[in-house]
């Protein structure tokens, strides 16, 4: 309630959230020298947020086959050039 404004939704209408424990187990595996290499093409990001976020997209995107590794360092390096922490 804003004023006197009241604001209904349908909650069938509303996306639901997906469950972080569901999504951590269909996610793609990046081996231990990929995330070291993703950690050169991001400096100053912290290289597991941005694995979660590149995990939701993948679910977004309906799980696409890919390069898993190579992948996820383009994403890593898109983003840094977008906004580089360094």
């Amino acid at each position: 309630m804003d004023d006197d404004v009241i604001l209904f939704r349908n909650r069938s209408g509303l996306k639901a959230k997906p469950d972080p424990v569901s999504l951590a187990n269909d996610a793609p595996y990046i081996d231990p020298e990929t995330m070291h290499d993703a950690k050169t093409a991001a400096p100053g990001y912290d290289i597991y947020a941005l694995y979660g976020e590149w995990v939701s997209w993948w679910h977004d995107m309906g799980k696409p086959e890919l390069a898993t590794g190579g992948a996820f360092i383009g994403f890593c390096k898109k983003r840094h050039e977008r906004k580089p922490m360094r």
